[in-house]
């Protein structure tokens, strides 16, 4: 589909205009899109015969109605487009809006159209193109001419331009072709894998039964053909051939046996030549069936990361979340895997006791944690997923869910009562009321000081992350 794109006309009706005019005429556009400033000009261009689409500026009145979307997600000939006038959030912002860093930092979308600054930009950054078409004045104090954007998006492939309004030259040009790799959705990665190209080398997850986890309940488990699996790393390798870091999904990936795992490591080696690591979701069966010998193949063909799921030591706890696996083994995998230079990084859940079994909770995951002593040690707080299990158990009130106050209380029983050694610790998922970071044990001491002077201003505003900020 043939789409034009403009921004921040700012009352300069003759450009607008114009541009359509040109758009419509020259390049035969079918759909238009308006990045704000002032997205209500848009209505003296009702008689052309295109599709609009219009975001208002950060200034204008629309952006302070909460019955007009500020930002949107458009899909485009397939492509996911986020359409705003902002690359980022602003402080203009209604506490519904979709946050850009997000989308980015998610690849929610695989193009960013963008205005606001003024300057003409045509990118790729982190695997996503982003597009500013530049402004519609007579002139800028920023030095730019008048200028907007046509996209020709077809199915695998979206080729843009920059055009000067006044001569119609191209300032910029690109093309950017479609990943051709399969995914099923959902698809999900840990945090530090954010720049990493995720392989789905499984579908879902092989227990999929703990009470908490809502990841994988449409999905039923299943392993690709290698085959399959192969093709999309030499499709994958033919647009990202920079790739460093590739994880492979989905929830447990490590079950496979170590020849089918050897086979896709071989593979991410040969097509990337800069390849640095791989990371993997595991869980006990998946190490503990593993000869240390399996191991280290898997760490020589750059396997150098798992992430685990401890949510709490205490085997009551586990085993009243479904957990499927008791502390000791997963303190045991986590022993075995680091003994064959695999870096586990290890998650616990704050909450998952509820206001009962706080307490047990903290101490019993404190003691699994300094028996494993981990690489790095990340720390999620429980927010109930409808339609899980334990969701239904909070919306009948079987179980009570710790107030803010009481979930830091519990994260500094646990802190206070580590004895870990060169563990990276990170409490900075969007789930947490409160973002810290530091190693131990040199950094003990701050996080445990940064709790306590949290607590004392609890009820101070903007002291924790509010709820509506929170997510997983």
């Amino acid at each position: 589909m043939k789409t034009g794109i403009v921004s921040d006309s700012h009352g300069h009706y003759e450009n607008l205009k114009k541009a359509w005019k040109q758009m419509v005429e020259n390049h035969k556009v079918e759909l238009i899109i308006h990045l704000g400033d002032d997205s209500h000009e848009t209505d003296i261009l009702n008689d052309l015969n295109v599709k609009i689409i219009a975001v208002p500026g950060v200034y204008e009145e629309a952006y302070k109605k909460e019955d007009i979307k500020n930002r949107l997600i458009e899909e485009i000939s397939g492509w996911k487009c986020l359409i705003s006038h902002t690359i980022k959030s602003h402080e203009n912002d209604l506490p519904q809006d979709i946050k850009p860093e997000e989308v980015i930092e998610k690849k929610l979308a695989r193009i960013v159209l963008y205005g606001h600054s003024h300057i003409p930009a045509l990118y790729k950054e982190h695997d996503i193109l982003f597009i500013n078409p530049g402004h519609l004045k007579d002139e800028d104090k920023k030095g730019y001419g008048p200028s907007y954007a046509i996209a020709d998006f077809t199915e695998n492939m979206v080729s843009v331009e920059i055009i000067d309004l006044n001569d119609e030259h191209i300032l910029n040009k690109m093309t950017e072709e479609k990943n051709k790799v399969r995914y099923i959705e959902p698809v999900f990665r840990p945090p530090s894998e954010g720049d990493s190209y995720i392989l789905q080398i499984t579908y879902g997850c092989s227990h999929n039964r703990c009470s908490f986890c809502g990841m994988y309940r449409k999905k039923h488990f299943s392993i690709r053909p290698l085959e399959e699996i192969l093709e999309d790393i030499r499709d994958a390798s033919k647009v990202m051939p920079w790739t460093r870091r590739v994880f492979l999904a989905d929830g447990d990936a490590f079950i496979l046996k170590t020849d089918f795992l050897v086979s896709v490591l071989e593979h991410l080696n040969k097509e990337f030549p800069h390849l640095q690591r791989a990371g993997i979701y595991a869980n006990p069966h998946g190490i503990l069936s593993k000869k240390h010998e399996e191991l280290g193949e898997l760490k020589k063909l750059k396997l150098s990361i798992a992430y685990l799921g401890l949510e709490s030591g205490s085997e009551d706890i586990l085993k009243s979340a479904n957990k499927g696996f008791t502390a000791e083994e997963m303190i045991n995998c986590v022993i075995k895997a680091q003994e064959c230079d695999i870096k586990m990084s290890v998650i616990i859940l704050l909450g998952l006791g509820g206001d009962t079994h706080s307490k047990e909770h903290a101490l019993k995951t404190a003691d699994a944690l300094n028996r494993m002593n981990p690489k790095y040690l990340s720390a999620l707080t429980l927010m109930p997923v409808p339609g899980t299990p334990l969701y239904e158990a909070y919306k009948k009130g079987n179980f009570i869910l710790p107030e803010a106050e009481d979930m830091l209380k519990e994260l500094r029983l646990i802190i206070e009562h580590l004895e870990l050694k060169g563990t990276i610790f990170r409490s900075d998922h969007a789930s947490n009321y409160l973002p810290l970071k530091g190693r131990f044990p040199k950094d003990k001491e701050n996080l445990l000081s940064d709790i306590d002077y949290t607590l004392e201003h609890i009820n101070e505003e903007f002291s924790i992350i509010p709820e509506f900020l929170r997510g997983l």
